[in-house]
């Protein structure tokens, strides 16, 4: 029988944190880094390294991935 881990307990079903979940989706109505920034009140360089992070635990390599990554796992809806 399989347990999941108590540091896995309580973790978002996508791996990313409520913040890179808020990225993914501003990423997906076609937003730039600038405006995302500005949005949410952090700096252009935070939402490009929030990007990279995405990027690499969806293990996706362009934001049209991402966008996929984000409807099957219910980040967004098409």
């Amino acid at each position: 029988m399989h347990r999941p881990l108590k540091r896995d307990r309580g973790k978002p079903q996508s791996g990313l944190t409520t913040r890179q979940r808020e990225v993914v989706k501003l990423l997906a109505q076609g937003l730039h880094s600038e405006k995302i920034a500005e949005m949410l009140g952090i700096s252009k360089k935070t939402v490009e390294i929030h990007r990279q992070n995405i990027l690499s635990r969806a293990n996706c390599r362009s934001t049209s991935e991402l966008v996929r990554y984000a409807i099957r796992n219910g980040i967004i809806v098409a």
